[in-house]
């Protein structure tokens, strides 16, 4: 759903159900089960057509065992160079309620990159 749109600004949600897979290299701790999603991003030009702030959320939560949910959040600035190129920096927190065995319940990534548009 589209809550806010305009030049500036951006607001929109999403829900529905997902299938989810947990798939660990090592561990024994496997499981696959069908979970509902909730997600919500949210945008903001700073600098107009330059630099944008964005916020992404999402949420899975187990429909068999409501405790086995995990969320998501990206926090990020994206900076317009020119036509063709952007840099951008973010931080992606991930928390599972359920992790797999000796694995914390919480992961923070800190993540940069360029990008080149056709």
């Amino acid at each position: 759903y589209q809550f806010l749109e305009d030049p500036i600004y951006n607001l929109f949600g999403e829900m529905g159900l997902s299938y989810v897979n947990e798939d660990f290299s090592q561990d024994a701790d496997d499981q696959n089960y069908v979970a509902g999603r909730a997600a919500l991003h949210y945008g903001w030009w700073i600098l107009k057509d330059r630099l944008e702030f964005t916020e992404d959320i999402e949420i899975f939560l187990g429909i068999e065992d409501i405790d086995d949910w995990f969320a998501i959040s990206e926090s990020g600035l994206s900076w317009k160079v020119n036509k063709r190129w952007s840099a951008n920096a973010s931080v992606r927190y991930e928390y599972d309620n359920t992790p797999a065995t000796n694995f914390e319940r919480s992961d923070t990534k800190y993540l940069l990159g360029i990008g080149y548009s056709f």
